[in-house]
């Protein structure tokens, strides 16, 4: 599932709830920044029901 997706389905959803498509994905946007910023600077994200996210380390691809 990307955002785009995600978003979908959310609108599907909640259609009707005088929420825009465009307050939304601000929200979705923000909700993942602020994700990506916490696993970067603790190195976990965890949130219940959803998923739990973590940095992992590998080596550079040869090609």
């Amino acid at each position: 599932m990307n955002k785009k997706s995600l978003l979908k389905a959310i609108a599907k959803n909640r259609a009707g709830n005088g929420i825009s498509k465009k307050a939304m994905t601000g929200i979705i946007g923000d909700t993942l920044a602020a994700a990506a910023k916490w696993v970067e600077k603790i190195g976990r994200f965890s949130f219940p029901g959803f998923g739990t996210f973590t940095m992992k380390s590998r080596a550079a691809r040869k090609e």
